[in-house]
């Protein structure tokens, strides 16, 4: 999933960078600001949830530009 939807937002132009974890995408919001951030829900060392409350806790204490936060999951629903 993750390689495809990179494929495709690199191909409509986009500039794609990759954390690994959640702790590294925290890391990397810190250090730069991004148009937009597609966060997946179930990354390992810190979820999704986690680093997003963490980004945004950061935002708050102006350390860093907002950044719009899209929740990503391979998980479905039934139905």
């Amino acid at each position: 999933g993750q390689k495809l939807l990179q494929l495709m937002l690199q191909r409509d132009g986009w500039e794609v960078m990759l954390a690994v974890n959640g702790q590294v995408a925290v890391d990397l919001t810190a250090k730069q600001d991004f148009a937009c951030v597609l966060m997946d829900c179930d990354m390992p060392v810190k979820d999704g949830w986690q680093a997003t409350r963490e980004i945004r806790e950061r935002e708050d204490a102006g350390m860093s530009s907002w950044s719009p936060i899209v929740a990503v999951t391979a998980n479905s629903m039934a139905g």
